[in-house]
């Protein structure tokens, strides 16, 4: 997965150095959600980060920028219609397992419907 390897360079990057995660903030305005072991939607929710960032035309050349000053090679169009699909694809997954992993007001009455709206 060229697409993960590269966003994974940049995430390891920003939480590595300070440096690298000042330049991330000037360039895009904000950090970058990374992924973490102990939480199973950060990989969702990362990638969904970069997508936001990829759809507008001025953010998105400010990214390639970044992975250019960082020495990262550039997304290509097939990594950036990865993350696309990706994000389409995964969000009523990660959706239906937030609202499974609620505090409060979820029982077991919650998991059939939400596996139905998942399916469909």
């Amino acid at each position: 997965m060229q697409t993960l390897a590269k966003l994974t360079a940049l995430w390891n990057k920003q939480n590595r150095s300070t440096l690298a995660a000042e330049k991330i903030r000037d360039a895009l305005g904000t950090l970058l959600p990374t992924p973490g072991d102990t939480r199973w939607n950060s990989t969702y929710d990362a990638i969904a980060k970069v997508r936001d960032i990829l759809s507008n035309m001025q953010q998105s050349a400010k990214f390639d920028k970044l992975l250019d000053d960082m020495e990262i090679v550039r997304l290509q169009a097939v990594h950036k219609t990865f993350v696309s699909e990706y994000v389409e694809v995964m969000r009523p997954l990660c959706c239906g397992l937030d609202v499974l992993q609620g505090d409060s007001v979820v029982g077991l009455g919650y998991l059939l419907p939400t596996l139905t709206v998942i399916r469909t």
